[in-house]
């Protein structure tokens, strides 16, 4: 039977696809619980100031509300308004 391949509990990669793969103590007992080399350098990065931690990324989340003004505002230099369109009304039924 062949061995299961461990993964990085944080990206998902497995084994080959990375240099380095540490596993803690409980992949003795059957978890697998992994992290990669890669991961570990950008936490690294993180806890240096050098990148975004996940909660400065939650402001350039999908899912965050932004008001639509000040995002055509902040962007202003990547788009152009061709038309502006207001809401004339919500019907709730």
């Amino acid at each position: 039977m062949a061995s299961k391949k461990l993964k990085c509990a944080f990206c998902g990669k497995d084994q080959d696809e990375v240099t380095k793969l540490i596993a803690s103590g409980a992949v003795k007992a059957g978890e697998n619980i992994c992290i990669c080399d890669e991961c570990v350098k950008l936490c690294n990065e993180i806890l240096d100031g050098k990148s975004k931690t996940v909660v400065d990324q939650l402001d350039e989340s999908v899912s965050s509300y932004k008001d639509i003004k000040e995002v055509m505002k902040n962007q202003e230099d990547l788009v152009d308004i061709l038309i502006e369109l207001q809401p004339l009304g919500c019907i709730k039924a």
